[in-house]
């Protein structure tokens, strides 16, 4: 029998392409669309339901949210409590969210018992009916945990920075406790009825998807107001002018200080956009990265620091988070300016640059494990027009990206004079 030589590491292997399973597009009778990524090894079905109902719908940034969160506490033929025994007896699982662009339901349930639940699903998505009592329940929930997360400093660094960064633009609207107040029931169903009930839905079945499951959710689809999903697009990427670079905002009790340090930056249909989040992980995009090294382990001012690129349809954004020893808050913003510098004035060496390359790849490929994953990333993928040609193009860039095509990029997308600093506690 052989004998493993655990202290030998497996040959590294240079991934070309990914077999990604994408969704079959099934028709239904009438001819709309339903996308289906089965897994027969699969005991439980997920059906997911994209709408364009993200908060840049409203004056009111708290009524896509509170239309979302408040689908299952009330329909036509269901009240809250039916609804909540009825999917506690049969396991089902809801998970929902809403972003600035877009809203999302998810069901997550036993295949053996679709049939016992759909009908209550068909209802939270179609028939809410916004109970007052319901909605007074939530609102003062909401705006209690609204007033605990104002006392947390990276959430005040959080919402100053997409304020100032996007000012007079809806993604930069910060919901409030009286945004809570002046929503009434009148509203969400108006809400809904424009954006959900009428509206373009992306219907996605994962899972243990059967014949039976897409014949009934198809024959629903079909009877329903309902119109075939087609993305957010606009003409050009929104330009804001930020008038401040630099935000301090003092919490005199604060031990931590929280940073928020980026800028606007290039959308996911850019030609450079992969070669950006590669770029972006050698500076802060994993815990092996620059920023972790320089300012986590060797100077010990924070726990964690970590940079992102935020995508929306309008704009997107680079973003380096932290919280910082209060002691040292402008030592470790001034850190963050020198690691972009090197990146912009220093090639890599090449053991860094196939570390990355590894990571990224095997990170990719994680992406990709089973269907609920291959679910969400055809959803992203929906969300910004994009088609799987994306990924080709990121496989490559990691692949053959240079260590002077790096430098162009951190010279062209981090320019320090454009990015944004905000922090708050002590600075």
């Amino acid at each position: 029998m052989m004998t493993l030589n655990r202290e030998t590491p497996p040959a590294l292997h240079t991934i070309d392409s990914i077999g990604i399973t994408q969704p079959n597009s099934v028709l239904t009778t009438s001819g709309k669309v339903i996308y289906t990524l089965p897994a027969q090894t699969h005991s439980i079905l997920r059906i997911d339901a994209l709408f364009k109902a993200g908060k840049r719908y409203s004056q009111n940034p708290s009524v896509p949210v509170l239309a979302n969160s408040l689908l299952n506490k009330g329909t036509i033929s269901f009240s809250s409590k039916e609804i909540a025994e009825k999917l506690d007896f049969y396991g089902v699982y809801i998970e929902s969210n809403v972003g600035n662009d877009y809203a999302r339901v998810s069901f997550y349930m036993l295949d053996k018992f679709f049939e016992q639940v759909f009908p209550v699903i068909q209802e939270i998505l179609q028939k809410p009916v916004y109970p007052k009592d319901e909605l007074e329940l939530v609102v003062k929930k909401a705006k209690q945990k609204l007033k605990i997360s104002k006392e947390k400093v990276k959430v005040l660094a959080s919402r100053e920075f997409m304020s100032t960064l996007y000012k007079g633009h809806p993604y930069g609207v910060l919901t409030e406790e009286d945004n809570y107040d002046a929503v009434t029931v009148k509203h969400l169903k108006e809400f809904h009825k424009e954006f959900y009930k009428n509206a373009e839905v992306l219907l996605v079945l994962s899972g243990k998807v059967s014949d039976r499951v897409i014949q009934t959710v198809g024959d629903w689809y079909d009877a329903s107001a309902y119109h075939d999903f087609k993305p957010i697009v606009t003409n050009k990427e929104v330009e804001f002018e930020t008038a401040q670079r630099r935000v301090c905002k003092t919490k005199s009790d604060a031990s931590q200080t929280a940073l928020k340090i980026g800028g606007q930056t290039i959308s996911k249909s850019h030609r450079d956009y992969t070669a950006l989040v590669f770029v972006n992980t050698i500076l802060g995009g994993y815990f092996g990265s620059r920023l972790i090294r320089n300012i986590r382990e060797e100077k010990g001012y924070t726990y964690g620091i970590y940079s992102s690129v935020l995508s929306m349809v309008d704009a997107s954004a680079l973003i380096i988070s932290s919280e910082v020893n209060a002691r040292y808050t402008q030592q470790a913003i001034e850190e963050v300016f020198k690691e972009i510098r090197k990146l912009q004035t220093e090639k890599v060496s090449d053991e860094e640059l196939q570390l990355v390359r590894n990571y990224m790849t095997g990170s990719l490929l994680q992406q990709f494990d089973g269907s609920f994953s291959l679910a969400e990333n055809f959803i992203n993928l929906q969300k910004f027009n994009l088609d799987y040609r994306y990924y080709t193009r990121l496989i490559k860039t990691i692949n053959t990206i240079t260590k002077d095509e790096i430098m162009r990029i951190a010279n062209t997308y981090f320019d320090e004079e454009k990015l944004l600093t905000v922090a708050v506690g002590k600075c």
